[in-house]
This record gives structure tokens, sequence and C-alpha cells, in this order.
């Protein structure tokens, strides 16, 4: 066999490897995807029968920064609510912050607001989706993770980005607000 022939089988070897590898990365990736949607799922059915119905098996917080949204310096008329779902007592339990499944933040300014929503699943943060309206700008983000690494960000309705790229993408403030979320969360108590 010449040279250029068997350079030529192993490139078409070494392609063939790669797309394989590409394939297999993108079905885990669809798992991990329809994992982390059916937990929200899930979680969103249970929120929403606790509203309606009172009895279930969360317990909900609410704090809200300037309830009556008044003139807030440099804002104009501001508000800010979170509210922590969680599971049990953070104060009777091994890990406390576990018990943290969802956080709804909502924010309103005289010239913006936004809506973020944060899933964890045994203290880890699985979801994040931001939804934000400034000066007619509409914006929205959908970053999921697996045991805090992102592995998919999508922005608006259209551009997907996986692993890496996700990652050059990613706001570095979005780990360090899942994380500050929990301690606001865990010092409510």
């Amino acid at each position: 066999m010449s040279l250029s022939k068997s350079l030529k089988l192993s490139l078409l070897l070494v392609a063939g490897l790669l797309s394989q590898s590409a394939i297999a990365q993108d079905e885990v990736a669809e798992e991990q995807l329809d994992a982390v949607r059916n937990e929200y799922k899930t979680l969103s059915t249970v929120i929403s029968e606790c509203e309606n119905k009172g009895d279930c098996n969360l317990f909900l917080n609410e704090l809200v920064v300037n309830k009556s949204g008044g003139h807030w310096r440099g804002m104009g008329n501001y508000r800010k609510t979170f509210r922590f779902w969680y599971s049990d007592d953070p104060t009777n339990c091994d890990d406390c912050q576990g018990v943290l499944r969802f956080v709804q933040v909502t924010e309103r300014g005289s010239t913006s607001h936004s809506k973020e929503e944060f899933l964890f699943k045994d203290g880890k943060l699985l979801f994040h989706f931001v939804k934000s309206e400034m000066e007619g700008k509409k914006e929205s983000r959908r970053s999921y993770f697996e045991d805090e690494r992102i592995f998919r960000l999508q922005l608006g309705e259209g551009e997907v980005y996986m692993y890496q790229e996700a990652l050059d993408r990613l706001d570095e403030g979005l780990l360090k607000n899942a994380k500050k979320n929990q301690g606001v969360f865990l010092h409510s108590f």
C-alpha cells in the first residue's frame, strides 16, 4: 500500500472516530437535558399545586426588598422579590443547602424588569433561566448544568452552545449568584 493510500485511510479512520465521539457526546447531552427538563417540570407541577391548594411537601419563604416599590436611589421606583422553595427545615438537617429546591427572583425598576429562576438538586445548580427587559430590549438565557459544570447554554430562542462554547459564554457571576441565593436562604432562619 502506498504512503498516500495509507495516509488517506488513516485520515478517514480518525474522521470516523471523531464523528462517533461527537455523536456519543450529543447523546449524553440530550440525556442530561432531558433529566434537567424532567426535574424542572416535576418541580413546577408541585409548586403550582402548592400555590393553588396550599397543601404540599414544599415550603415557601419570601423576601421582599422595598415592598412598597418606592423610589430607590439611582434606580427610580424599585422592588425585588426572592421566593425560596425548599423541602425541609434547614436548621434541622445535615446538608442544609440540599433542602433548597427552587429560587425565583423578580426585579422591577422604573425602566427595567427581570425574572430569574434557579433550580437546585442536592445543593447543586441544575438550571438557570433569566428573562429581562431594559428600555425595550428583551433578552433571555437558559443555562443547563451537570455537577455545576455548564453543558448547554441557550440565548433567546435560537443560539445554542454546548460544552466548551457554553463555558466560554457563561456569565462568570452566575454560579456566584446561585451560591449567594443559597446563602441568603440559609441566613433567613
